[in-house]
């Protein structure tokens, strides 16, 4: 299954019935019962059996993504009680191997049946249909949110356009007085890049500022991210800058190829 082993070792096919009854425990089991302890060696009772503490491994989120990892415990199949719950049955193989698809399934099939001809084999799935029903609803979420936030940047550098293609023309006199008294166009441009840039360095201020309180009111449905992520807020800065620099560009070109002649025709 890939689950780390953090300390100790995993059960082995010398943890018999006739030996010392063990198990492996997950990491918040370990933190649960013994916070701060070597958890190696500690015995504990389950269904009126003492176990001892051999490994510790990594959490595993049985149910679910999105639900924090409760504390589990591996154990040995030949030292499984003859009472254990039902709940406590094995009912699915796992079968790690290098065919691709569902190569080793006719093989595993025959193995069983040549075991008990009755025993039914269903819902036979690879990990990764596992994991993709698991995250089906939110990669359908995430999308529609991708799809807003692509108009929302269209958006945006359609209005910085708007904006400042109008703040263009209205100072097209001005602009033209500048060209006509020897202004060099490429610091005009440099002017029309800098008014935008500054616009969105107002809009990048609260906007961080907001965002990062709408992430830590969502932070029960972020998965591997912090809310106040570095690298996807550097992100989301850097594309709005880039967005920005984008909707001025035009202007700023348009700029440069006033005239003082054009301007005092339009007059």
């Amino acid at each position: 299954m890939g689950i780390p082993i953090r300390r100790g070792r995993d059960v082995d096919d010398g943890d018999r019935g006739d030996r010392a009854w063990v198990a492996v425990v997950s990491a918040s089991f370990a933190e649960r019962y013994w916070p701060g302890q070597d958890p190696i060696g500690r015995t504990f009772r389950h269904l009126d059996d003492t176990r001892t503490v051999v490994g510790v491994v990594g959490d595993v989120r049985v149910r679910g993504l999105e639900r924090i990892s409760e504390p589990q415990m591996y154990l040995p199949a030949a030292q499984a009680p003859d009472d254990m719950p039902g709940g406590f049955d094995p009912r699915e193989l796992v079968i790690r191997h290098s065919d691709q698809g569902n190569g080793p399934v006719p093989a595993v099939r025959q193995i069983v049946r040549s075991i008990d001809a009755d025993q039914p084999i269903s819902n036979v799935r690879s990990m990764e249909d596992v994991i993709a029903g698991e995250t089906a609803s939110r990669r359908g979420q995430l999308q529609v949110l991708g799809v807003f936030a692509v108009v929302a940047i269209l958006l945006s550098a359609v209005g910085i356009y708007g904006l400042l293609a109008y703040t263009v023309s209205q100072r097209s006199q001005e602009i033209g007085v500048r060209l006509a008294l020897g202004a060099d166009p490429a610091r005009v441009g440099r002017m029309i890049l800098a008014d935008g840039m500054r616009l969105a360095v107002f809009g990048i201020v609260p906007g961080v500022v907001g965002a990062y309180a709408a992430a830590r009111g969502m932070s029960a449905l972020l998965f591997g991210v912090a809310p106040g992520d570095p690298a996807t807020f550097a992100a989301a800065v850097g594309v709005a800058l880039l967005t920005a620099l984008a909707g001025t560009l035009v202007p700023a070109w348009r700029a440069l190829r006033l005239t003082p002649m054009s301007v005092l025709r339009a007059e």
